[in-house]
């Protein structure tokens, strides 16, 4: 019992890390082995954990990156142990909150709050006009626990800093084990390009969301570098940056890499104290050109030959190639797909989670690709803003364009007010990731899978305690 008292966190990681490394390498001879034995891990250390809620919510920061996705019946999947453990998080909360655990009532009055709760409501209107009410029903459910778990039930445990910070660190470490299986798959492969998609596997499903959560910490872990408060953690953070960084560029995502140059240079604009209005009027202005414009630059890109490789400004470059560049122009009919949608149900969408099922009648000979596909089992929208248009309507995109603004508002106007270093930085930190996120959900959508809604959403929390902390920044 001594033993277990003085280090029962490195036990349990090591159990977690034994339950995934046997199902690893026996999942295809004994299938059920890793259920039996992460149940078994999940309800003894929530067991054990039960007084400490936090402790619990921590234990998932750790954990979800190395999560895994288990096939269950009828075809759905589940990600051990986090959804697993979310579950049961969400449940003793509601639990302890009926047993007269005091709720921060603040807490639900702030702007953030308030835009998630409208959110989550118009996605219940949009399932009343949905065609696929089971499939938007479960992608609701599915909303509904993350933003339960990682905003709502964050908001209310993660009071101090340090365990703020440890949403990073946590995450940070539990990707370690993730990085070294990529680079030994990549290793075997002669770290070639084309072997980058996968290598992430089992882990991260494909190497967009990979180095997507990567670019989303990064930040954290190079500014921890300079946090002159933490100088016994200078070496740990200086290691695990450059693990990142060097994981992030072997990543191979192009638009990944853009998601971090813009924050890059969102960082520098700070310096400078450019104000929220200043951001968005040089917005407006890039993209009004670009709408004036669209055709002559459209022909221009056409031009574009450059294909991606293992040179990384070749690669980059390639991501303007609408020539034949197949991933690129498979991203453009998604999108199309996504506006004609829009356009059929422009006021509740065809409800969550239903893209996939419903963008095929929406595909023209124009637009479609070699790599198009008419089974709606190769992906999403490619597009956060898109996907809530085609699939929420106007409303739902006004609503998560708002929340992306607001977001960013905020963090400003923190980032500019704070004067305490450490807070800074974590909101420097927060900032930094929500930009990487805004910039990638141009290309992508991922706010849907654990791995990035456990960073995106307890990030907004963590943003939400301090705007409480420091008396409303926002006001």
């Amino acid at each position: 019992m001594v033993l277990w008292k003085q280090n029962k966190y490195l036990i349990s990681f090591l159990a977690v890390a034994l339950c995934l490394v046997s199902w690893f390498l026996f999942h295809e001879e004994l299938e059920s082995l890793w259920i039996i034995l992460g149940s078994i891990v999940a309800i003894v250390s929530i067991t054990l954990f039960v007084s400490k809620l936090n402790r619990i919510l921590l234990f998932v920061f750790l954990f979800t990156p190395l999560s895994l996705d288990i096939l269950i019946s009828g075809g759905f999947k589940i990600s051990a142990p986090t959804e697993i453990t979310i579950v049961l998080l969400a449940f003793l909360f509601i639990i302890k909150w009926l047993s007269g655990l005091s709720i921060h009532s603040t807490i639900l009055k702030h702007p953030i709050s308030i835009l998630l709760i409208l959110d989550l409501a118009w996605s219940f209107v949009s399932l009343v006009f949905s065609e696929y009410q089971d499939v938007a029903f479960k992608r609701i459910l599915l909303k509904v626990l993350f933003i339960g778990v990682f905003y709502f039930v964050s908001t209310q445990l993660l009071l101090k800093i340090s365990d703020q910070k440890r949403l990073f660190w946590l995450y940070g470490i539990g990707m370690i084990i993730p990085i070294m299986n990529a680079f030994y798959k990549h290793h075997l492969l002669d770290f070639l390009q084309s072997s980058s998609v996968y290598v992430c596997q089992p882990f991260y499903n494909d190497h967009t969301i990979y180095a997507a959560c990567l670019a989303f910490i990064i930040p954290f872990f190079i500014l921890q570098i300079f946090n002159t408060s933490q100088k016994r953690f200078r070496i740990l953070s200086i290691l695990l940056s450059a693990l990142f960084l060097t994981a992030f560029i072997l990543s191979y995502s192009r638009a990944a890499w853009i998601s971090i140059a813009i924050a890059f240079v969102f960082y520098i604009a700070t310096l400078f104290k450019v104000r929220f209005w200043q951001l968005i009027l040089l917005v407006a202005i890039i993209a009004g050109y670009l709408i004036v414009n669209f055709n002559p630059i459209y022909d221009q890109l056409r031009q574009n030959e450059a294909k991606y490789d293992d040179d990384v400004s070749t690669h980059i470059t390639s991501v303007t190639n609408l020539q034949n560049d197949a991933s690129n122009l498979e991203r453009i009919n998604r999108w199309v797909c996504a506006y004609r949608m829009f356009l059929d149900r422009p006021i509740a969408g065809h409800g969550s989670g239903t893209y996939q099922f419903v963008y095929d009648q929406y595909q023209t000979p124009e637009f479609m690709t070699r790599i198009s596909s008419h089974q709606g089992n190769k992906g999403n929208a490619h597009s956060e803003y898109l996907t809530y248009l085609s699939e929420n309507g106007i409303i739902g995109f006004i609503l998560f364009t708002a929340l992306v603004l607001y977001s960013v508002y905020l963090g400003i106007q923190l980032l500019y007010k704070i004067n305490e270093p450490e807070h800074k930085m974590l909101i420097y930190s927060i900032l930094l990731g929500l930009i990487t996120f805004y910039t990638h959900g141009l290309f992508n959508t991922f706010s849907d899978y654990d791995k990035m809604a456990v960073l995106y959403w307890g990030s907004l929390a963590i943003l939400v305690r301090m705007d409480l902390r420091y008396g409303n920044a926002s006001s």
